[in-house]
């Protein structure tokens, strides 16, 4: 996941899987440190419906601090909120947002990695391995 997504994106590369925990980049990608982006610590959020409309909509949820409900937050954006609701997300659709975890589901089964020796069933590639076809054309792979 990129810092720049919106819990929109974020919901459709999970395969429409809720819940799932998000946290806003609150201070900028470029002053936010890197290392925090993507920890369950401070203010995140677990999203558990989304109503897309066009590219973006609304989704819901409620808010955590450290890994506790906290609802306090949510009330300022939605005065009849109350602790047996789920509230709109405020700025669903702006970017910077992450990807902190989806309960019940392994990242690793959601986004696979994918081995060597595995054979691509697809494309110009297919039949080929993955270190074959690196070995080709390692030249399209910028140097680190």
């Amino acid at each position: 996941m990129y810092p720049k997504d919106n819990i929109f994106n974020i919901y459709y590369n999970i395969g429409r899987r809720v819940p799932f925990q998000v946290k806003r980049c609150e201070v900028g990608l470029k002053r936010s440190l890197f290392e925090n982006r993507y920890k369950p610590t401070g203010r995140t959020f677990m999203v558990e419906k989304v109503e897309p409309k066009g590219k973006y909509g609304k989704a819901y949820g409620y808010c955590l601090v450290n890994n506790v409900r906290d609802d306090e937050y949510l009330k300022m954006y939605n005065p009849n909120y109350s602790i047996d609701d789920i509230a709109e997300i405020p700025c669903a659709g702006c970017g910077e947002w992450v990807l902190i975890d989806v309960p019940g589901h392994s990242l690793d089964e959601i986004f696979p990695i994918h081995k060597a020796d595995e054979i691509l069933s697809f494309g110009q590639y297919k039949g080929m391995t993955y270190r074959d076809v690196y070995l080709r054309d390692s030249r399209l792979i910028p140097s680190l």
